[in-house]
């Protein structure tokens, strides 16, 4: 597939959501959204390289620094006149983009939206809130009607997502198999995102976590403590906008049999909730059929009430945490990142759901498995 063809089948898409809501046009302003209308790099770019895709320069906010304002006839690619040379020539390229360009000083993406679709002129969607000094009238928030046109991937999607999982689970890899007692969660977090970055990955959770709190933080940011023998890494590795989550255990000398059985029995729980899901299961019952009996015949049934058990990702690290109560069911190549934990340890891989069963994304085979379950064991050093 050609990066033109994925554009097409994603332009469809929004225009399908256009005439569904009657819509005039549809503005997307979050970084998620902006990168899967992009289309990643262009078709002869080697993915290692750093730039692609990116709509942010403030880390800490959903929206960037552009908007695309499309119509049913158009794309148009909303900037400053700052950001404009670079989106185009490093982040937002290869794909035919009409150019709104405003001075940084007089900048309004309300109108620039009106200029497009014309003032009064039929209703608007969005999916955050558009920073306007200009009133728009008739403007609706779609944020997960919108979210839900990213959620079958395309084969172009999912062999640059293939290439994250794969680099980022070789790098943690690496470096679990470089740290040592004495290392401290900060350093261990410093080499982790130094070597992502090399890449134009980001990690979206800066979690490191190490011996005792193993037992008490199901989501322990890094800090000052100092590894002594045990440590865990987690990734949410983002690049063109895809998230690909997993998570690895590092152990030096032989891990107790009390910690090795749980984590087998993390195994089993998790390779059965991926099992489950398949294009068409309903989400609640993967959760209330799958998920919490696999808890149960393990002899842990109160678990999954201490941690999250994740859910549907790709464009954002969950689009939607599963639980008893979710609406709606598995598409065909969706992306999932289920992450059942039992205390002291946990399992995490980023999957596709497909019809003979999940494609893990983050697969390693440098990384030692379990054989019965093909997950990640504890690594001992």
């Amino acid at each position: 597939m050609r990066k033109a063809e994925e554009f097409a089948i994603k332009r469809e898409r929004v225009r399908a959501l256009l005439d569904a809501r009657d819509l005039e046009a549809l503005v997307l302003v979050s970084e998620a959204n902006l990168a899967w209308l992009s289309c990643g790099p262009d078709d002869d770019a080697d993915l290692a390289r750093v730039a692609g895709g990116r709509g942010r320069i403030w880390m800490e906010t959903e929206g960037g620094v552009a908007a695309l304002i499309v119509t049913r006839e158009a794309v148009h690619l909303w900037a400053e006149n700052i950001e404009f040379p670079r989106l185009t020539r490093d982040e937002f390229t290869g794909l035919p983009f009409e150019p709104l360009v405003q001075d940084w000083r007089r900048s309004d993406l309300g109108r620039a939206i009106t200029g497009v679709i014309g003032a009064g002129r039929g209703t608007i969607a969005y999916d955050l809130q558009i920073p306007v000094t200009t009133s728009l009238a008739n403007a609706r928030f779609l944020g997960a009607e919108i979210a839900a046109l990213r959620a079958s991937l395309t084969p172009r999607e999912i062999a640059r997502y293939r290439w994250l999982g794969e680099r980022s689970a070789t790098i943690a890899r690496e470096v679990c198999e470089t740290i040592a007692p004495g290392w401290t969660e900060a350093a261990i977090h410093a080499e982790l995102t130094g070597r992502l970055a090399a890449l134009g990955i980001d990690n979206a959770v800066p979690i490191v976590t190490c011996d005792g709190r193993m037992w008490i933080d199901r989501h322990g940011l890094y800090a000052d403590n100092t590894l002594e023998r045990y440590a865990m890494l987690v990734l949410c590795a983002r690049k063109w906008g895809l998230t690909a989550c997993l998570t690895r255990l590092v152990h030096f000398g032989a891990p107790p049999v009390d910690l090795l059985d749980r984590h087998a029995a993390t195994l089993r729980i998790t390779r059965a909730v991926n099992d489950a899901t398949r294009p068409g299961a309903r989400l609640a019952d993967i959760f209330t059929k799958t998920l919490l009996p696999a808890y149960a015949a393990e002899g842990f049934p109160d678990e999954p009430a201490l941690h999250h058990q994740g859910g549907s990702t790709g464009y954002s690290g969950r689009d939607a945490r599963v639980t008893d109560r979710t609406a709606g069911t598995v598409q065909p190549d969706q992306a999932f990142a289920w992450n059942p934990s039992i205390t002291g340890t946990k399992a995490e891989e980023t999957i596709v759901a497909g019809e003979a069963g999940p494609t893990i994304l983050t697969a390693d085979p440098g990384w030692p498995l379990d054989g019965a379950t093909g997950l990640p064991l504890i690594l001992a050093r």
